[in-house]
């Protein structure tokens, strides 16, 4: 029997990129609403800075109105009250992976590459991220399979070949579980609730000197076809592009 997704439970919101011990708990349904509805701080604040990248501002001016204006997000679950957002303080997942796709610079690929990945049926909800050339999408996950980051990981391999397979590279930062993402005013954003669960392989703990990470062949296909700064040292907390 098909699982289907309650819309995601809880994930991890903070103000500020550099403040990630500042976390809070809120429902995945109202960081939807906020990316959806925005407030007039948000909806200034992610226009100007798509104005700045269609403008050719250098990336680094980009990431650091990105990291001074926008909240962040660590879609991926809840972490340890009081603490930095890390890999080791993950609790528990919210029922959603998520997926970074970057540097979709035409603005008509970007839309219908959106559009297409909408009707993937695991797909929660979807978003143009802050700079207007990339998304980003939440999938459907059961929590029991991520309990940790190693489980998480194993879960990346899985989605990596799933978009491959559907015409799409993903981030490699998305791999690590306290992946943060920069939230911005999006009044399209794709939510739906009702996804149905993608169906991970169970993790496997490797013996001896077993390799870490193989997966065998994805196990959750759509119909559909197919058409990135916290910490420097580690690419990987870093919020997308």
């Amino acid at each position: 029997m098909d699982i289907v997704n309650d819309g995601g439970g809880s994930v991890s919101y903070y103000l500020e990129i550099s403040e990630p011990e500042k976390h809070r708990e809120f429902p995945l349904s109202r960081i939807i609403s906020l990316i959806k509805n925005g407030d007039k701080n948000l909806r200034t604040q992610s226009t100007h800075i798509k104005k700045r990248v269609i403008a050719g501002a250098c990336g680094a001016e980009i990431k650091e109105l990105k990291a001074r204006l926008l909240p962040v997000a660590s879609f991926n679950g809840v972490f340890e009250s009081g603490k930095k957002i890390t890999n080791a303080s993950f609790i528990r997942s919210s029922g959603v992976f998520c997926v970074d796709i970057d540097k979709i610079n035409d603005p008509v690929v970007l839309e219908a590459s959106k559009e297409e990945i909408c009707r993937f049926e695991s797909v929660v909800a979807c978003f143009i991220s802050p700079s207007g050339t990339g998304i980003k999408v939440l999938m459907a996950v059961d929590p029991s399979f991520i309990k940790n980051d190693a489980e998480f990981k194993h879960a990346y391999n899985e989605f990596e070949q799933y978009f491959r397979l559907m015409g799409y590279d993903i981030d490699e930062a998305c791999k690590d579980v306290r992946r943060a993402c920069y939230l911005t005013y999006d009044e399209d954003v794709y939510y739906n609730p009702d996804a149905k669960v993608f169906k991970l392989k169970e993790y496997v703990e490797p013996v001896g000197n077993a390799a870490a990470g193989s997966v065998g062949s994805v196990s959750c296909v759509s119909g559909v076809q197919g058409v990135h700064d916290t910490y420097k040292s580690d690419r990987s907390s870093d919020p997308e592009a």
